[in-house]
């Protein structure tokens, strides 16, 4: 069934084609909505591609939205023909993990300026946002300064929306991605082994899995700054008005640990400060190390058993990855 979307403002049909965008079509289609709902404040200008597509059937477009002097003001997210659902869906899912964070912790996720569909094709207009640098100078400051408030915020996510397993989820939402882990033949050993370990864990009752809202794909290309309050790099207001973007996959009945094992690794997160956030997630829910790494192999399972477009390779690359990274960090 097609996602269900909130009621947004009414824009015109805008023809669009996969391999060529009817650029101008879009931009004077978009011209007046976009500029009622800026308040007047901007009126819209060039609009280009953000980004080439990917070589992916199920690739969302994202065009980028300049005022008439060269400014950025919004981005626009447009579903492929593969899944014309996709941006409809992950806007749905923006709003449910926006509503589990609450007001204090959901201030990092970006309300839709505009939705709608473009001959079937949803699409969502978001405000623009600046990116983190990729300056060899400008990132690692950029990085210090920013991680502690990131993972803080990743921790109170933690805190604030871990639930207990109801009984009868117990089996399809962890012991059978569990055992879809341990019997993947393409995956590496040690990743089955670890998943055989947690599957017993759960069997006698010595883990007792909790449910928190996961992003699944937290890492440092979706974290941005709201160039509303950025100037420059040495006012201390930036660090606290970072904005988590990409909600597409996420879950409100999500797994822990996932999430801040991939953002440790984009950020390069050391050791001995992993090791901290993964105790301080541990007590949020309730269990001990070892099911620190419990928690992250369902997380991968679950992955694992719907990874539609997403290569196998990679995934079991990726898995083997995140584990050897919380195995680096057990004592």
């Amino acid at each position: 069934m097609k996602p269900t979307v909130d009621s947004q403002p009414v824009t015109p049909e805008i023809s669009i084609k996969r391999d060529d965008f009817e650029l101008d079509q879009l931009k004077q289609d978009l011209t007046k909505p976009l500029t009622q709902v800026l308040d007047n404040q901007a009126s819209v200008g060039e609009i280009s591609l953000l980004r080439p597509l990917k070589p992916v059937m199920d690739d969302s477009a994202k065009l980028l939205v300049k005022d008439p002097a060269g400014h950025p003001i919004a981005v626009v997210l447009c579903s492929s023909p593969v899944t014309p659902w996709l941006v409809a869906r992950g806007m749905e899912r923006t709003r449910l993990a926006k509503q589990a964070l609450g007001s204090d912790l959901g201030r990092v996720v970006l309300d839709p300026l505009l939705e709608g569909e473009i001959r079937g094709l949803s699409y969502a207009v978001l405000p623009y946002c600046q990116p983190l640098s990729n300056s060899r100078l400008v990132w690692p400051v950029q990085r210090a300064l920013l991680s502690p408030h990131v993972f803080q915020w990743l921790s109170g996510l933690t805190e604030a929306t871990a639930t207990v397993v109801h009984p009868e989820q117990v089996e399809p939402d962890f012991m059978e991605p569990l055992k879809y882990l341990a019997e993947l033949e393409a995956m590496t050993e040690r990743v089955r082994a670890g998943a055989r370990q947690a599957m017993n864990r759960l069997a006698d009752g010595k883990w007792s899995p909790r449910h928190v809202l996961m992003h699944n794909d937290l890492w440092k290309g979706n974290i941005l700054l709201d160039h509303r309050h950025v100037s420059r790099l040495g006012n201390q207001l930036w660090t606290e008005h970072f904005v988590i973007i990409d909600w597409m996959a996420a879950m409100v009945q999500g797994y822990a640990m996932y999430d801040l094992i991939r953002l440790a690794q984009s950020l390069k997160l050391g050791q001995r400060q992993l090791r901290e956030h993964v105790i301080t997630h541990c007590q949020f829910l309730s269990c001990d190390f070892t099911d620190a790494r419990s928690h992250l192999l369902a997380a991968l399972g679950y992955l694992g058993m719907h990874l539609e477009h997403f290569p196998l390779p990679r995934f079991v690359q990726m898995a083997d990855s995140c584990w050897e990274t919380i195995e680096q960090i057990k004592g």
